[in-house]
């Protein structure tokens, strides 16, 4: 099971309960307002994300970086002299890969050989490998700080709706204290997460911008979760997993408002 959401609902609760603080900014720069009006540039963006969703570091643990995409479209509002307001509207994929040799835990199992249903044990998992697939529509809203004709610096919060996503862990499970003698045995079992995962990703994020020329510009920055990804609504989710990517893109002007 994936979480699929209607795009146009998507961007509505954007709108009405996120963005809402972007309406309150022009507002209050009544007096530079036909000027705002007429310096929002706007334009399209494609680039790539690098990182990995982190949680805690576990022994004979490890995992590889993953790579996806990040496409978009993007405004930056001027308010005054150097300061402006930038927003972006992005598909942007995120995850993780990651594996394990050995893992130790307690949880709830089904032990048919003792008649015994959801019985709290400690168990030991080996073989662990897991991935996350996570397809986000985000929305970063940055304040922007021009240091030079070609230099602008960003920094603001992130806000990003799951449209789909996906997470699973497959391992051997043994159940019980001791793995040698254990109550029973879960061979190559896969565990699902789906259900798991936040819709939101609350985050903050901060980067640099590079204006090439009129209408090609160059940005790379820094983002993390604030939530966890996911409820801790099970033991084994306790920890916080967040978001830890590297975006960086091409953008290019399409024109001014």
């Amino acid at each position: 099971m994936t979480y699929k959401h209607s795009f146009a609902i998507a961007i509505r609760r954007f709108i009405s309960y996120r963005l809402f603080f972007v309406v309150a900014v022009v507002a209050l720069n009544t007096k530079h307002a036909a000027v705002f009006a007429q310096s929002v540039e706007y334009g399209v963006r494609a680039g790539a994300n690098v990182g990995s969703v982190i949680g805690p570091v576990e022994k004979n643990a490890s995992g590889k970086l993953v790579i996806g995409p990040n496409l978009g479209m993007y405004a930056v509002f001027p308010v005054k002299n150097k300061w402006a307001v930038a927003a972006e509207l992005n598909y942007s994929r995120k995850g993780a890969d990651f594996w394990q040799e050995q893992k130790t835990g307690q949880s709830h199992f089904d032990i048919p050989e003792m008649g015994w249903k959801d019985f709290p044990a400690p168990y030991t998992s080996f073989n662990l490998k897991g991935f996350m697939h996570l397809n986000y529509l985000e929305i970063p809203v940055m304040v922007q700080y021009r240091a030079g004709r070609k230099v602008a610096f960003g920094l603001g919060p992130q806000i990003a709706w799951l449209i789909k996503g996906k997470s699973e862990i497959t391992q051997d499970i043994y159940v019980g204290v001791n793995s040698q003698y254990p109550l029973t045995v879960f061979e190559d079992t896969t565990v699902q997460l789906h259900n798991h995962l936040r819709r939101w990703d609350v985050g903050a994020t901060a980067g640099i911008q590079f204006q090439n020329n009129k209408r090609i510009n160059g940005s790379v920055r820094l983002s993390s979760s604030i939530l966890s990804v996911y409820h801790k609504s099970i033991n084994e989710l306790k920890a916080n997993f967040l978001n830890i990517f590297i975006a960086a893109g091409i953008g290019c002007r399409i024109g001014k408002l």
